[in-house]
């Protein structure tokens, strides 16, 4: 969002300061020169889906943009700490495993899954749409799962790949108290 990005993280750096990118990976491919010149201390790409269709669903993209995501983590992989994220909702939560296959073979580092979280606090109990999506105490089951994911197994026979490298799982929020914060890959 800024064309003077590189010249802010190189400045970041010569002040000895850990700095971290987040980008959707659109255009990693045309900027990788750029990014290994100033070598932020991570980059994480925000992949959010499985399959092109549920990428497109997700995003107002054109055709051909997540292949340009998923080349991102495979370019910046073998030169900068790289992390692929997914927020996860109530609609898109069974895809976990397949995401964490996803990027663990596209080179992923650092797996971060999220919960969707509101970014308006003050309408943060009214908000339908919101609750529509975002997982919540109350969803038991859901809540389950995940932590059934976290052992690398799919029910109880398939193991999958990359759930050993996931740094940030969802956290269930309440529907009575707005979370203060967002988790970061440190938290």
């Amino acid at each position: 969002v800024s064309r003077h990005v590189f010249d802010v993280i190189a400045l970041l750096k010569r002040r000895g300061l850990y700095v971290g990118l987040i980008t959707n990976g659109i255009l990693v491919r045309d900027k990788l020169p750029d990014l290994l010149r100033v070598r932020p201390d991570h980059v994480s790409v925000s992949v959010n889906a499985v399959s092109e269709e549920k990428y497109r669903a997700l995003v107002d993209t054109k055709p051909g943009d997540f292949d340009r995501v998923l080349e991102a983590v495979r370019l910046l992989s073998p030169h900068v700490k790289t992390y692929a994220s997914y927020v996860s909702t109530k609609q898109n939560w069974r895809d976990i495993p397949a995401f964490c296959e996803l990027a663990a073979n596209q080179g992923a580092h650092v797996i971060t899954i999220v919960n969707l979280l509101p970014n308006i606090s003050d309408t943060y109990e009214r908000a339908k749409d919101f609750w529509d999506f975002v997982i919540t105490e109350e969803d038991t089951k859901i809540i389950d799962a995940i932590n059934g994911f976290k052992t690398g197994l799919i029910g109880s026979n398939r193991r999958y790949k990359g759930a050993n490298l996931v740094a940030v799982w969802p956290r269930p929020i309440s529907r009575t108290a707005c979370p203060s914060t967002c988790d970061s890959p440190f938290v």
